[in-house]
């Protein structure tokens, strides 16, 4: 009970307001409310009075309607915010929890403020969360606690603070009042007594009641514990001197307690006694008083009649006090519950818009999850394309250089051996015309072939897709003039769509070349009437053949001639392989087999 008689000062240690403001607080709660009519719901206005009403709420004691008000607000913007009006609504709300008893919560919620007020970067904001958290702190016992967040609190105060008017914070007087009712309870009076004459020093000229009171009550008290019995009384009657002065039941109270304890101990229990009915008939006639400055008065009196034996007294100051108790356990469980419920609704509508903002979140980052990897693959397909031309290019180029130097080594050649037969021809043209006329034959038989060759040459970079370029026209011509005029008749096996799809200069030029081979050797040596010429598919393989009909020959008994080795030494340019297959008798079969991918530029 002896920590309650002094926590009783805390309650109104943490508001800092006039007596004057408080007597005339509904008046100016009314007048508020009509105000805020003229108020967006959503305005900055509206949030500053919904405070300003808490606070008069809670200068009057009535924690139950601060807390709606405060609830009013609780879906605001400004709360999304980091400025002063947010911190004030937390301040408030602390306010209320500490005089609910709500320490853990106002423990956890007085850290939520300490950050905000240092990202306000606000001294007087720092002194006040500190503060508050070492009030908190001391309701819990926690004494070292307290002292060191109220040391902090002192090193943050400000030389000239910023006042708020729509809500109040505590200042350094009361810090050193709280700081004064700590060091009381550990009984380091002396230290103690520093803090609150510091406090006295700080209030001399304030119009500041409330805290005036609650100094001269800690150093009255401290004193009478120090046995000055002289200047406690002093400080005693001078907060009975303001009582008086603002007809103050609350402070009557304050004083009553110094009086009674003072008289008592000097002896004069007849004054004590009369006091002591003051006292009691305030209570009895006076609604909404400070409940801890009641029982503060009234566990003294009832120690004080019962030490005297005046038990009809001390039985009626019991009833009362206990009455009182109920009453205000009744009051206080249900504000404490419905603040609970309150805070447990805040606790889940935070946790909530975490979870959305987690599930926002993950979804934005999804999205530019998604975004990135469209952009890595645009960007890889871009990559592949670039590559997938500069391929193209760069076979392209390959090829072109190769049929230049096909036709430097292959026509060069030629044009060379034309030129040599040409010299000779003139030369011998008047002493042996006929070796000069068989040179002219030579020449025009060179110039005949070199014209032929040229002119595959140019067929094979055409496209395919022109019917008077595909591979069948091109065959039928050859089959023409190489096997029609000696009377053996030419089959064709085509498949057009194969064909069509040819594109590589270099696999159309080697197949007309083994063609043109083929025929040449038929019509020369194999005897044959009928030539079978087929092109097709199997798997992943293109089957070019040729077959007649004609004498054959024993291949191991035969020297392979060019013609054959040239075949041979084309299909392998073409990553291919070529089978002949002959017996005597029995024709001849030359089987060219190719890998699909090669027949176009895609490998």
């Amino acid at each position: 009970m002896k920590r309650k008689l002094f926590c009783c000062c805390l309650v109104f240690n943490v508001i800092c307001f006039s007596v004057y403001s408080q007597l005339s607080g509904y008046k100016q709660i009314d007048s508020a409310q009509k105000v805020l009519k003229k108020y967006d719901s959503n305005s900055s206005d509206y949030f500053k009075t919904c405070l300003f009403i808490s606070n008069k709420y809670i200068l009057n004691e009535n924690f139950d309607t601060a807390q709606i008000w405060l609830d009013e607000i609780s879906e605001s913007d400004e709360l999304k915010k980091i400025t002063a009006l947010h911190y004030l609504h937390l301040s408030l709300q602390l306010i209320i929890y500490y005089n609910r008893n709500l320490n853990q919560l106002g423990i956890k919620e007085s850290k939520n403020a300490i950050a905000l007020a240092e990202k306000l970067n606000d001294s007087l904001l720092l002194q006040d969360s500190y503060a508050l958290l070492g009030l908190f702190y001391f309701n819990i016992d926690s004494i070292k606690l307290s002292i060191n967040n109220l040391n902090k609190a002192v090193d943050f105060s400000p030389g000239a603070p910023v006042l708020y008017p729509f809500a109040d914070v505590i200042y350094l007087d009361d810090i050193f009042i709280a700081l004064a009712e700590i060091h009381t309870v550990n009984k380091n009076y002396n230290q103690a007594l520093e803090f609150a004459h510091k406090a006295n020093r700080g209030l001399k000229n304030s119009t500041n009641y409330q805290s005036i009171v609650e100094a001269y009550n800690i150093t009255a008290l401290l004193l009478y514990e120090l046995k000055e019995m002289d200047s406690s009384f002093y400080y005693c009657n001078k907060i009975d001197k303001i009582a008086q002065f603002l007809d103050n039941n609350n402070y009557k109270l304050v004083g009553y307690t110094g009086l009674i304890k003072w008289y008592d101990t000097e002896n004069e229990y007849k004054k004590a006694k009369e006091i002591y009915k003051k006292g009691f008939e305030v209570i009895k006639s006076h609604e909404n008083l400070n409940s801890l400055y009641v029982q503060s008065f009234l566990f003294t009196a009832i120690k004080i009649l019962k030490k005297h034996s005046d038990y009809e007294d001390a039985i009626d100051a019991l009833e009362l006090k206990s009455k009182l108790n109920w009453k205000t356990f009744r009051t206080t469980q249900i504000q404490i519950s419905g603040i609970e419920n309150a805070a447990l609704k805040k606790e889940a509508k935070v946790l909530k818009l975490s979870i959305n903002e987690i599930k926002q979140n993950r979804r934005i980052n999804n999205l530019w999850f998604a975004f990135i990897i469209l952009i890595l693959l645009l960007v890889s397909a871009g990559l592949l394309w670039y590559l997938y031309h500069q391929k193209q290019k760069l076979r392209v180029t390959n090829l072109k250089s190769k049929i230049s130097r096909d036709l430097h080594d292959d026509i060069g050649a030629s044009l060379s051996s034309i030129h040599i037969f040409g010299d000779l021809a003139t030369s011998v043209w008047d002493t042996q015309p006929q070796q000069s006329k068989e040179m002219v034959n030579k020449i025009t038989m060179q110039s005949k072939d070199l014209m032929e060759r040229m002119s595959d040459i140019v067929w094979s970079l055409k496209p395919p897709g022109d019917e008077q370029n595909s591979l069948t026209i091109k065959f039928r011509n050859f089959s023409h003039d190489f096997l029609a005029a000696r009377g053996i008749k030419t089959l064709f096996d085509i498949d057009e769509k194969l064909a069509a799809i040819i594109e590589n200069p270099l696999v159309r030029t080697n197949l007309l070349l083994i063609a043109k081979e083929a025929m040449n050797n038929i019509a020369k040596y194999s005897g044959a009437d009928q030539v079978v010429i087929s092109l097709r598919k199997e798997k992943e393989e293109v089957i070019f053949s040729i077959t007649d009909n004609g004498k054959g020959f024993d291949r191991p008994l035969t020297n392979n001639g060019n013609g054959l080795h040239n075949i041979e030494q084309r299909c392998s340019q073409l990553k291919g392989s070529c089978l002949i297959n002959t017996f005597p008798g029995k024709g001849v079969t030359i089987i060219c087999r190719f890998p699909v991918a090669i027949i176009s530029h895609t490998d």
